[in-house]
């Protein structure tokens, strides 16, 4: 009897014992894997999907959907401590977009200066999306094989600090783009669209860095007849700079009348404060452009932003984007009026892109 009873506790207590590895077994894998299924981790190295249309665009058009799972992807990579390895999933990827794009590469770009980045790709099925990629000189980041001295032209995204690079990038535009042919008007506005808006990054993103901190990334490519240019920088923001102009009320009471009078009948104490509360990002960035410059603490610097709508207003099916912070400014011509959009998440610095009929 004593016996049994002894079997019994010993049978009692592999059972319990196999019933707690199984838990613990289950809790494992859940650990590992998402709520969709799919695997967290591959061994050490975190994995990070992206999302089945990476793009930033579709908010023009009130789809706040696809901008919030490119940033929410932008975060998590941003958020891996630089010690640790880590894999970019785009195998479910079916598009890639350049804005979404070079959002990333400079992203990555940026880790690498805490220290090196230990990740790697996981390629798309769609074609279309994996050129798209390797066209941008992205896995040429990750393996540490990028020419940092000359800028490598044979990729679509190049990055540089204050003048660095600009006069070759022109160069480049006039000589692969125009085959030498570029109109003399063109050359001119061009240049002073690219170097100008370049020169802000230095100005507006990043007004107490050192000039070598001041670091700008451009996306250069050809589609059909059009010649698409991007230009992002991770500094503070044209809102929260534009606000520090000296220009700044007289532009709130000439181009957002019912505010300033508001405003002004608040305590003086508060009045700006006012300002700052009723525009929203978008209105500041609005504001940028009325006054025709993008940041500079002088009222007047340079004319990049006319070079840049008077390029764009000549294309057919033209327009020109402005991200930054929580705002979304885009233009199609001087005849129509500017759209403006609220971010439902902040952008991370600022991004302007255009695009030209190669003529």
């Amino acid at each position: 009897m004593k016996k049994k009873i002894q079997f019994f506790h010993k049978t009692r207590a592999r059972v319990i014992q196999r019933k707690a590895l199984k838990k613990a077994q289950r809790k494992t894998r859940s650990k590992q894997t998402s709520s969709t299924g799919r695997p967290k981790k591959l061994g050490a190295a975190e994995i990070i999907y992206a999302p089945l249309e990476f793009s930033i665009y579709e908010l023009a058009e009130g789809d706040t959907q696809k901008y919030s799972e490119a940033i929410d992807f932008i975060e998590k990579i941003k958020s891996i401590d630089h010690s640790k390895s880590y894999i970019i999933d785009f195998s479910n990827t079916e598009r890639v977009t350049a804005a979404a794009l070079l959002l990333l590469y400079a992203t990555i770009d940026q880790k690498k200066v805490t220290g090196p980045v230990n990740s790697s790709i996981v390629w798309p099925h769609s074609d279309s999306a994996r050129r798209v990629i390797v066209k941008s000189g992205l896995n040429k980041l990750l393996q540490n094989t990028l020419n940092t001295e000359e800028p490598d032209f044979s990729n679509t995204i190049i990055s540089g600090v204050g003048n660095d690079k600009v006069e070759s990038l022109i160069d480049h535009i006039e000589q692969s783009v125009y085959k030498n042919q570029m109109d003399d008007e063109v050359e001119y506005l061009y240049g002073d669209a690219i170097s100008e808006t370049i020169n802000n990054v230095g100005r507006h993103a990043y007004p107490e860095s050192n000039a070598s901190d001041k670091k700008w990334w451009i996306l250069c490519d050809v589609i059909g007849d059009k010649l698409f240019v991007l230009i992002y920088d991770c500094g503070i923001g044209i809102p929260k700079t534009v606000v520090k102009r000296n220009w700044f009320i007289s532009s709130v009471e000439k181009f957002y009348p019912e505010q300033y009078a508001e405003a002004k009948q608040a305590p003086a104490s508060q009045s700006k404060l006012y300002f700052f509360g009723s525009l929203k990002d978008e209105n500041l960035i609005d504001l940028a452009m009325k006054q025709d410059v993008t940041g500079t603490l002088k009222s007047k610097h340079g004319q990049g932003s006319k070079s840049i709508k008077a390029l764009v207003s000549e294309t057919h099916r033209g327009k020109l984007w402005i991200y930054s912070n929580k705002g979304l400014l885009t233009f199609k011509n001087v005849d129509t009026p500017v759209d403006l959009h609220t971010l439902n998440k902040g952008f991370p610095g600022t991004l302007v892109q255009w695009n030209i009929k190669i003529s």
